[in-house]
């Protein structure tokens, strides 16, 4: 029941946050479009792909900061941004931290590109 409870407020956020990305007009130049994950996707821990000048930025939206960490805690063989959303947070205020997080990401990809 429990696991239930939050995958429907996961699921609810997810939706929150393409909506309010959709309307959001401050991106930055880099982010092109994003869109909602694929079955693949899903399976690796995404839920969002952005589109970027450096390609596929990825995605993780959670409902709490202890689904955060127990997801940061998975090796994986790619970078996932990750954000909460709490119920509060204005549109805007999701917008600015999911920027934010995946420009970090970005960030790291231009970085290994410059070491290459």
């Amino acid at each position: 029941m429990i696991g239930k409870i939050g995958n429907q407020r996961g699921l609810r956020n997810e939706q929150r946050f393409f909506r309010a990305i959709a309307d959001f007009r401050e991106k930055p130049r880099w982010w092109l479009g994003v869109r909602e994950k694929t079955p693949e996707e899903d399976q690796k821990g995404i839920d969002a792909v952005v589109s970027s000048d450096v390609g596929k930025l990825f995605l993780q939206i959670k409902s709490s900061f202890r689904g955060k960490k127990k997801f940061e805690k998975i090796q994986r063989r790619f970078m996932v941004a990750v954000i909460v959303i709490q119920n509060q947070e204005t549109n805007e205020e999701i917008c600015r931290k999911a920027v934010e997080a995946v420009g970090l990401i970005r960030e790291q990809i231009l970085k290994n590109r410059n070491r290459d």
